[in-house]
């Protein structure tokens, strides 16, 4: 594989051994790596053939911000991963059209500046600075805080094409927004993790730039005033574009921000939550959305903040920072509940996590949708041994809490310790169907082994 790999794509744009181990390493790929980069369709659909033909798993790879998602699963001997960010043609603009055709390659933060020339956006963001990869992006269906205004990441996603296991070029979609005949095949492979072929190239449905964009912070003394503050801006007529949920912990790094709050705080309400909110669009919307704003938090105890454009960046980097899984000996997961569920949830949660001397609870994420991320890590300094059991009986506790409030828990990265203990999350009924969508798609089982 290693010769012909050097074939297709040069020998420069070949990795194997130490090297690859290094920039690519991972447990979970094989322990003979070699890693591949395409420039071309015509590449990736030959190195995918030479993959398939010798049975060596090949793994789909962006900026690898989600490499390590998931339950373990059984290594392979060898694996070969395709390293598709060469992959940056084309760059077709259709402004008229509100559409764009781009190589799957491209960084969000090259796709935003192509767009801003023409005045419009991709809505779907990553609050990773702009690195992910445009196919990494489509292919995990990653959607940051805009989601609640904006929906699923394959409402922007009008057609793709995919290398598949056979090494032959698929097509899903159209290069229009009206584009219903056929199966929409596209949404399929919309979060498919590269289980079902490689992007290539995705045409992508756009939006006119927003004119004013501000940011508020909401801050409140306890979990029933943010979610009755957090209701209160879902159902507000002019929509703000992102409601997100912050922890005590991650307000603390906020601090700087809050100097100028537009309500005066009692002193003897000390924030423990707060809601970041984005308002976008035109001068008098996002003014409206600020004194809205402010009004809510007022009704529900809260101070409402202003953030100028460096106390905005500030605390939407922290935001960021908070639930980014960092280190060997962190778990997180996803909430996800039902609509009027915050407050349970928020209250429930001190309540339902044993052996809270060992692990600290980090929560955040989506107030809007009540989509919640929950990060767990060793509190101070306890050993790994420790961390390890009391994560595994948080999260099955966290599993039986989310059922109990009708909304559901999945884990998304764990050490394998803690995996072992706590198992694998319970299938739903959609992951049942893709899974025999998979294994139509992929007989033998080429595509990204180690994705469950």
């Amino acid at each position: 594989m290693l010769a012909a790999a050097a074939a297709i794509c040069g020998d420069a744009h070949v990795l194997d051994g130490a090297v690859a181990a290094r920039e690519y390493g991972s447990g979970r790929w094989g322990r003979s790596l070699l890693v591949a980069r395409p420039a071309s369709v015509e590449e990736v659909q030959a190195l995918v053939r030479h993959a398939a033909g010798e049975r060596v798993p090949v793994v789909a790879w962006g900026s690898g911000l989600r490499q390590d998602w998931g339950p373990p699963q059984p290594v392979p001997q060898s694996a070969c991963v395709i390293d598709l960010r060469r992959l940056t043609q084309p760059q077709d603009v259709h402004a008229d059209n509100l559409t764009a055709t781009v190589g799957t390659g491209i960084p969000l933060a090259d796709l935003d500046a192509l767009l801003a020339a023409e005045g419009l956006c991709w809505p779907v963001e990553r609050l990773d600075g702009g690195t992910s990869t445009v196919g990494g992006t489509v292919a995990t269906a990653a959607a940051g805080p805009s989601r609640r205004a904006i929906g699923p990441t394959a409402r922007w996603v009008l057609g793709a094409e995919v290398v598949n296991a056979q090494g032959e070029v698929v097509r899903a979609g159209g290069q229009t927004v009206k584009n219903v005949a056929g199966y929409d095949l596209t949404r399929l492979l919309v979060g498919s993790w590269g289980t079902l072929g490689l992007f290539t190239s995705v045409t992508l449905r756009l939006a006119a730039r927003p004119a004013v964009t501000r940011s508020l912070l909401l801050t409140f003394g306890g979990p029933s005033a943010v979610a009755g503050a957090a209701a209160a801006l879902a159902d507000h007529p002019l929509g703000a574009a992102a409601v997100e949920l912050l922890d005590a912990a991650t307000l603390a790094g906020c601090a700087p921000a809050l100097c100028h709050p537009t309500e005066a705080e009692p002193e003897s309400a000390a924030p423990t939550w707060a809601l970041l909110v984005r308002a976008e669009g035109h001068e008098e919307r996002v003014a409206g959305l600020e004194r809205a704003g402010g009004e809510i938090a007022r009704r529900h105890g809260g101070t409402s903040h202003v953030l100028d454009d460096d106390a905005a960046a500030l605390v939407w980097r922290t935001r960021s920072e908070a639930w980014r899984p960092c280190g060997a000996s962190v778990v997180r997961g996803t909430w996800t509940l039902p609509p009027g569920g915050l407050a349970a949830a928020l209250t429930m949660l001190p309540q339902v996590l044993p052996a809270s001397d060992l692990v600290e609870c980090r929560i955040g994420g989506h107030a809007g949708d009540g989509i919640l991320h929950v990060v767990l890590q060793p509190r101070g300094e306890h050993d790994q041994q420790g961390f390890v059991p009391a994560a595994g009986r948080c999260i099955g506790a966290l599993r039986a809490a989310a059922a109990a409030l009708g909304g559901s828990w999945r884990t998304e990265f764990a050490p394998d310790e803690v995996w072992s203990r706590a198992g694998a999350d319970p299938l739903v009924a959609r992951q049942r169907l893709f899974d025999r969508f998979r294994a139509a798609a992929d007989p033998e089982g080429i595509f990204s082994p180690a994705i469950e």
